[in-house]
């Protein structure tokens, strides 16, 4: 099995994952940094989705960081 490495814009991967982890927060109803804090807690179970959006949700703010620290557009998220 062969793995394809795909390269994409900074930009273009925040906007990937805010797009992702802003579809889940409308079906949660309830914003990623509460999740986070609710699947610590116990009070959301963590499944496979909602691993792959806290994942998600870490992944974009560091690269958000690092956007910022390197002079890129901050984009917006919840």
């Amino acid at each position: 099995m062969t793995t394809i490495t795909r390269q994409e814009p900074v930009e273009e991967t925040i906007h990937r994952l805010e797009t992702f982890c802003a579809r889940m927060e409308r079906r949660y109803e309830c914003t990623s940094a509460f999740a986070v804090e609710a699947a610590r807690t116990g009070y959301l179970k963590e499944t496979a989705e909602v691993s792959k959006w806290l994942i998600s949700y870490r992944t974009l703010a560091e690269l958000m960081e690092l956007s910022a620290g390197a002079g890129t557009s901050t984009p917006t998220t919840r």
